[in-house]
């Protein structure tokens, strides 16, 4: 559950696009930041997937922040980085696929 002061923002710009979990008041990247989010359009095709480029979560706010993606995009679904995926990255891709 979010919390009473929490709002969920998505930027989209373009082949761009980032989904923030904060509390009221709280900057881009400010101590009010549950979870933060930054994907794009992969390159050469990918069943036009998008990919997470960057990501970064208080503990436990990660899921949320990847199931917003996920519901944003619909059918065109995301994946992982292609260059690197952090240890507490690879915990969250993880739990999608053994327990969603």
């Amino acid at each position: 559950e979010l919390p009473d002061d929490a709002y969920v923002w998505i930027n989209h710009n373009g082949s761009m696009f980032s989904v923030q979990v904060a509390h009221a008041g709280a900057g881009y990247r400010g101590p009010g930041v549950l979870a933060n989010v930054a994907l794009r359009k992969a390159p050469h095709g990918c069943s036009g997937a998008w990919e997470v480029t960057n990501a970064r979560a208080k503990e436990g706010w990660g899921p949320l922040a990847y199931d917003i993606a996920m519901e944003y995009v619909g059918h065109e679904g995301i994946m992982c980085d292609r260059a690197s995926v952090s240890d507490d990255a690879a915990k969250v891709w993880d739990f999608y696929l053994n327990s969603r």
